[in-house]
């Protein structure tokens, strides 16, 4: 697919070798597994995909921080034996692009809300000081959402 960049390749790469390493999708219907979902998607809605796939890839690296040495070093291999971008590289990113939206001091899409709220929810990468900003942007970016799907209904829609 031409339209979709390397990046977006790498995180999906990653994304596949996850779910099929670290995930039991064996009770999920083929047409309902996420690669299944995401394949469907970036022909109807590239962007969509990208961003999908960024906020997924954020949630894994997030749930991350809590993962044991050991296990972090077996994933890593892994992913080395596979030339599938390192944990360590989608690590240090997430922690640049968490930065950059506490210095920005606001969400600029639902990729950054998405990450602020994991953030939030779980206190380890981020300080007290950094939760509590993110906690102020993620309000304001819902009511700008909420203004922003308000104004996209069509009159006399509920």
């Amino acid at each position: 697919m031409q339209h979709l960049d390397d990046d977006y390749r790498r995180l999906k790469a990653f994304f596949e070798f996850y779910n099929a390493a670290y995930r039991d999708l064996g009770s999920l219907p083929p047409e309902l597994r996420p690669m299944h979902l995401l394949a469907a998607q970036e022909k109807e809605d590239p962007k969509r995909a990208v961003a999908n796939v960024r906020t997924s890839v954020n949630q894994i690296v997030a749930q991350s921080f809590r993962w044991s040495p050991m296990h972090i070093a077996c994933v890593e291999a892994e992913l080395s034996a596979r030339g599938i971008v390192s944990l360590a590289a989608l690590r240090d990113r997430f922690q640049r692009d968490y930065k950059a939206i506490v210095e920005r001091g606001e969400l600029a899409d639902l990729v950054d809300y998405y990450m602020a709220r994991d953030l939030v929810a779980d206190t380890r990468p981020a300080t007290k000081r950094e939760r509590e900003a993110l906690e102020r942007m993620m309000a304001v970016f819902e009511v700008s959402e909420v203004a922003r799907f308000r104004e996209s209904r069509p009159p006399g829609a509920c």
